[in-house]
């Protein structure tokens, strides 16, 4: 059972079994986005992101899951250790 406080995603990545490979793969693609504003109607200059995904990422939904499963974990032990 996957028990974390204060974790990150990295770490439930691999307390799930992710390989390094993976895990490695999965980091770039949240630290290589950019993204460009519309200011008075022209991009501005790209930058890039401190953190996160672009919105509309195909990636999102899944990286969501894993760690909504990390919540449904923690508040199963807790309600199993009385404390809710």
């Amino acid at each position: 059972m996957i028990l974390l406080v204060g974790g990150s995603l990295d770490t439930v990545l691999k307390e799930m079994g992710f390989a390094v490979k993976w895990r490695r793969w999965i980091n770039e693609c949240l630290s290589i986005a950019t993204i460009s504003l519309l200011v008075n109607g022209a991009p501005c200059k790209p930058f890039k992101m401190g953190r996160g995904l672009r919105q509309g990422d195909p990636l999102s939904p899944f990286l969501f899951l894993m760690m909504a499963e990390v919540l449904n974990r923690l508040l199963t032990k807790a309600a199993a250790l009385g404390f809710f």
